[in-house]
């Protein structure tokens, strides 16, 4: 009878030392797993949500990045020039560090854009003459690029998402409005 308390006491004690184990496994694991990271998806609408939506600066600005590492992130899959991935990516820490409206953040975006676009830099449409219309336009953008994410062309994205980033931070007057 002794025996079988003592074997029983033993059991007990293994099965919490056991269960103590997987216990700390399981913490283990779960503070190795990352975070989940927003697909490119979510981050797009979050960012044109923040972006075009939000009356909040602080909102805006966040939107700002969140399209530009929206670009980043669709463009690293995609087959283009080392410079444009540069110019992106030294626009991003640009705008992390500072302002959305630094100068030279600016310029490396619209240089990122000329090297998709032939060297042509960017320019306001024509038919956009009013913020209004220039919203719509960045939504119709926006659209374009969800669809692409949506069909698994992410590199397709990029385009229509730096435009809308282009639109933001470049002024209408400069249009001949």
């Amino acid at each position: 009878m002794k025996r079988r308390i003592r074997k029983e006491a033993i059991i007990k004690k293994q099965f919490l030392i056991l269960t103590a184990i997987v216990f700390l496994l399981v913490m283990f694991a779960q503070a190795r797993t990352p975070a989940r990271t927003e697909s490119l998806e979510e981050k797009i609408q979050k960012a044109t949500s923040l972006l075009l939506d939000s009356e909040k600066s602080e909102d805006k600005d966040r939107g700002f990045l969140l399209f530009v590492e929206s670009i980043d992130l669709a463009a690293a899959g995609g087959s283009f020039p080392a410079a444009f991935q540069d110019e992106i990516r030294g626009a991003l820490e640009i705008f992390r560090r500072g302002s959305i409206l630094d100068q030279q953040g600016g310029d490396k975006l619209r240089k990122a854009y000329a090297l998709l676009n032939g060297g042509k830099p960017f320019q306001i449409p024509a038919e956009i003459s009013s913020i209004a219309q220039a919203v719509e336009y960045g939504r119709t953008q926006v659209r374009s690029a969800l669809a692409q994410v949506k069909a698994g062309k992410d590199a397709d994205a990029v385009r229509p998402l730096l435009e809308v980033i282009l639109m933001v931070i470049t002024p209408m007057e400069a249009q001949g409005e």
